[in-house]
């Protein structure tokens, strides 16, 4: 078989990438299925499905593959269409309305194809950490790989009701945990909802070409995106677009991002003990020196300044868990 060309990641350009989405989902379509199935949604039994797989390989900030070890253990929820995902050497096929759950330690790649076909989905997922829990929303199409911000939700106690589910399965209990778990999800605000809540009111007498830039990069800031793929989804120039930044704002867009990046990274490292690298990669960068470096060109100061400057002990989880890497 021909080698597969990796696929871009890409930014949702409509609300289904957006907080407010993935809660809809959560309340409407998750909730429903873990109540008729309980933790049996996310059990299911993997069966041989052939030697005709292969995996898909993706750039997503980091290249993706190869499998990974799973540092953290994630569920995975499909929402329309069909899913190969290989899980500690074997491969599982989702469909809408199933679910799985990759433990951490096992070996993972997220997306297969079959027979050299590409099969569209839309899935998301619930990876827990010990700080919390980050949603993703994630979409497979012919042409294109797409993914929401990794939404970070501060909440410890998540981690403590999944080993309370771990140790209780498989009994009713294990159920009834499982279920608090996700009912709990859309009662959080995760980490940057209220900035950006914030900079959409003031957003009110933009140019119509201005917000929707701004509006895309608030969906995106975590991803890579182009200057070109802003002016198309804009309706504008570059040019006219960049002019349009300088004179509402004063400054470029990707002066623009850098600042909300920055800014959701402050946040991040005052309300959170995750490592520096982490934080970098949740906030857009695989370069923890690029990353430190425009923290200092916003602020005056490094990222270590805050941490130890709130903490003043020395902080278990600075070192990065890398749980992006391939």
């Amino acid at each position: 078989m021909k080698p597969l060309k990796p696929l871009m990641v890409a930014p949702f350009e409509n609300e289904d990438g957006e907080w407010h989405s993935i809660i809809a989902v959560i309340k409407h379509q998750i909730m429903p299925s873990l109540m008729n199935h309980g933790s049996r949604l996310f059990l299911i039994s993997s069966r041989p499905l052939g030697a005709n797989f292969h995996f898909l390989p993706l750039i997503d900030g980091f290249k993706v593959l190869r499998p990974r070890r799973q540092k953290l253990p994630e569920f995975i929820y499909v929402l329309s269409g069909q899913r190969y995902l290989w899980v500690n050497g074997k491969w599982l096929k989702l469909v809408e309305g199933q679910g799985a759950f990759v433990p951490e330690q096992v070996e993972y790649f997220p997306f297969g194809v079959a027979n050299g076909f590409l099969f569209p989905c839309d899935s998301l997922s619930l990876i827990v950490h010990p700080e919390g829990g980050i949603l993703v929303r994630t979409r497979l199409t012919q042409a294109s790989y797409q993914r929401s911000v990794h939404f970070f939700v501060a909440q410890p106690i998540l981690m403590q009701r999944y080993k309370g589910w771990r140790l209780s399965l498989p009994s009713h209990i294990a159920d009834e945990i499982i279920v608090d778990m996700f009912e709990m999800l859309p009662e959080l605000k995760p980490i940057g909802f209220m900035l950006i809540s914030e900079l959409k009111t003031q957003m009110s007498d933009f140019p119509f070409a201005l917000k929707r830039a701004i509006t895309l990069l608030h969906r995106a800031y975590n991803i890579s995106i182009t200057m070109t793929q802003l002016s198309r989804y804009s309706f504008v120039s570059e040019a006219q677009l960049y002019r349009l930044f300088r004179c509402w704002l004063g400054t470029s867009p990707y002066g623009y991002l850098t600042n909300l990046r920055m800014k959701i990274a402050k946040e991040f490292l005052t309300r959170t003990h995750l490592g520096v690298s982490d934080i970098a990669f949740l906030v857009g960068y695989s370069s923890r020196s690029m990353f430190s470096f425009n923290f200092h060109k916003v602020f005056g100061f490094s990222p270590a300044f805050v941490r130890y400057g709130k903490f003043h002990s020395f902080n278990p989880f600075t070192s990065p868990m890398k749980f992006a890497h391939p």
